[in-house]
């Protein structure tokens, strides 16, 4: 049910990142935007391309974490949200992104629970 160990890591990053912002007292908030590097449906990249920005509030392990999250429109006129497998996350809407470790053990209980 997890997602395979490069995702994994790539979550524990960012509930590495929300402890080290909490130990130095700093707001936490991630400064990269996130946002696809490519348009799913036609593969056209995003180079270039301006970016829509807006913050989301990211849930890991660990707490919450801000982050800034993009969209932008291809050549043909699609529009491409973020999605974040790329980043090991996965987007639920235009505010709430969550570390897919977290999302899928929360469903795990679920499961489990019911």
């Amino acid at each position: 049910m997890f997602p395979c160990s490069t995702k994994v890591r790539l979550c524990d990053q960012y509930s590495t990142a929300v402890k080290l912002l909490r130990n130095e007292g700093q707001y936490r908030n991630l400064f990269k935007v996130h946002v696809e590097s490519s348009c799913i449906v036609c593969d056209e990249p995003g180079r270039g391309r301006e970016v829509i920005k807006w913050t989301a509030d990211l849930y890991t392990m660990r707490g919450r974490l801000e982050v800034i999250v993009g969209s932008w429109t291809c050549v043909n006129s699609d529009l491409v949200e973020y999605y974040g497998d790329e980043d090991g996350l996965y987007s639920v809407g235009v505010e709430i992104v969550y570390v897919r470790v977290f999302l899928e053990s929360v469903l795990g209980v679920c499961v489990i629970s019911r």
